[in-house]
């Protein structure tokens, strides 16, 4: 293997795109779940409400043939011909119409759709027997006659409605089978991502903890070699004011605590004004000379006016991703 694959930042870069790679997928398997579990919500929805749609619909059809309605007003009206039989006939038959006009509207199996057809069919019949039964001729002829004449044979009104009752229930079953089968194919696919998850998870807080451990032990070697230099240590930025510095400059230049930043080098070291001037020829010549071999015969300026002769090198850094400038300082003899 080369030195460049086995550099840190090759080795970074790589473990950075593992765990984009792990947590991508976890993310897929969680909305291929979501996906599934809500297309099959819906499904079930629809497939209940059409069950519970075909049964309302079928007991509206039967309740507006059966006793109270259609076919015993028909028989009543037969029987006495007054208008207020003549009125609530009408009125029935327009109801059976409507729920058989409303049950075609829903997504019928064919076996139903011929079953409906069976009774529209024999409803059909009873409306025209109705409708020849209030003329004047046939009004004339005495009940039993009348009721002779008028005669449906609903045999077969009668077996497709229980056709249609006994195919209620095994669809809905049927349906709940298969509901269950999804929920257990689901609950299965749950198990699998769990199991093939949990690694993943694993892998990716450890290769967080890892690269934050990392982050710390490197962190900890700058903090270990900053202030453990023997020589005072300022950073600067490309204005010249201290950023940080160590506790040896701060012994050096008599300050306190925190006292040297955000002050300016040229407080410090005034030969040094140079250095951090208008970015002239002379100033990027001062640059690489004091990066190339330290400046003597300095002069540095305490807190109490008091000047240190000292030596100084001067190199580029970056802190906190902002171009800056690290001064190292020691005590000329």
């Amino acid at each position: 293997m080369t030195q460049a694959a086995m550099s840190p930042r090759f080795r970074a870069t790589l473990i950075i795109l593992l765990a984009v790679l792990i947590n991508g997928t976890m993310i897929h398997w969680c909305w291929t779940l979501y996906r599934d579990m809500g297309l099959m919500n819906i499904a079930w929805t629809r497939t209940s409400e059409v069950s519970i749609e075909k049964a309302t619909s079928l007991a509206q059809i039967e309740r507006s043939i059966g006793y109270g309605e259609f076919i015993h007003n028909f028989k009543n009206y037969v029987l006495r011909r007054t208008p207020n039989y003549d009125q609530r006939t009408q009125a029935s038959l327009e109801k059976v119409e409507d729920a058989i006009e409303g049950m075609r509207a829903l997504s019928l199996q064919a076996e139903d759709r011929e079953d409906l057809q069976t009774i529209s069919q024999t409803v059909d019949t009873y409306r025209k027997n109705f409708l020849r039964a209030r003329e004047a001729d046939w009004r004339a002829l005495p009940p039993a006659e009348l009721d002779r004449l008028v005669y449906v044979d609903d045999s077969a009104a009668v077996a497709a409605f229980t056709a249609m009752r006994d195919r209620i229930l095994p669809a809905y079953m049927s349906q709940m089978q298969t509901h269950e089968r999804q929920i257990s194919q689901v609950w299965r696919e749950v198990a699998t991502g769990a199991l093939l998850i949990i690694p993943l998870i694993l892998l990716n807080c450890a290769v967080c903890i890892w690269g934050g451990l990392k982050l710390i032990r490197r962190r900890g070697n700058d903090i270990m070699i900053f202030e453990g230099s023997s020589d005072a240590i300022l950073v600067c930025d490309e204005q010249g004011q201290i950023l940080r510095n160590n506790q040896i400059a701060e012994q050096m230049f008599e300050y306190g605590q925190d006292e040297l930043r955000n002050r300016q080098l040229a407080d410090i070291i005034p030969d040094l004004d140079v250095l951090f001037g208008s970015g002239s020829g002379a100033h990027r010549n001062s640059e690489k000379a004091l990066a190339s071999k330290p400046l003597r015969n300095l002069k540095a300026r305490t807190k109490a006016g008091r000047h240190v002769p000292v030596a100084i090198s001067v190199s580029s850094v970056l802190f906190f991703r902002r171009a800056a400038k690290m001064v190292v300082v020691r005590e000329a003899a």
